[in-house]
């Protein structure tokens, strides 16, 4: 019985990840503090490309596509939030936190828009009132 090719590929590149990260294990102690060796360079660079390698070879292309297309919305959340200043406003409040309306009417965005905003959701506990 032959093995699909992407879990051919899954498995060698599970290799490559552990030879990777023993090479991590051993060489980070001889860092000083300044750039790291090549051989350690190289160890680094292959955990993260590999990375990237398992979401293609684990992923269906449709996950995939909800996935990168989803990543605009974060991006543009993460965009108002700063462009607004938000995270000034929250620090300002403190603990007590501001409920959605207000922080709208402060920021000037509908409040059942701003309520859509993952990244600012995350970003203080807002409460609905």
């Amino acid at each position: 019985m032959s093995l699909d090719p992407r879990l051919a590929k899954l498995r060698q590149l599970g290799d490559l990840i552990q030879t990777a990260i023993n090479d991590v294990v051993d060489l980070s102690g001889d860092s000083d503090g300044t750039l790291p060796g090549q051989q350690l360079f190289d160890a680094q660079k292959i955990l993260l490309s590999a990375s990237g390698l398992i979401t293609e070879l684990i992923s269906s292309p449709s996950s995939r596509l909800l996935e990168v297309s989803s990543q605009y919305y974060e991006s543009r959340a993460l965009h108002i939030v700063a462009d607004k200043r938000i995270p000034d406003i929250l620090a300002k409040a403190g603990d007590e936190g501001v409920d959605v309306v207000t922080l709208a009417q402060e920021v000037q965005i509908e409040s059942r828009k701003l309520c859509k905003c993952s990244v600012g959701k995350r970003l203080s506990g807002f409460q609905r009132r």
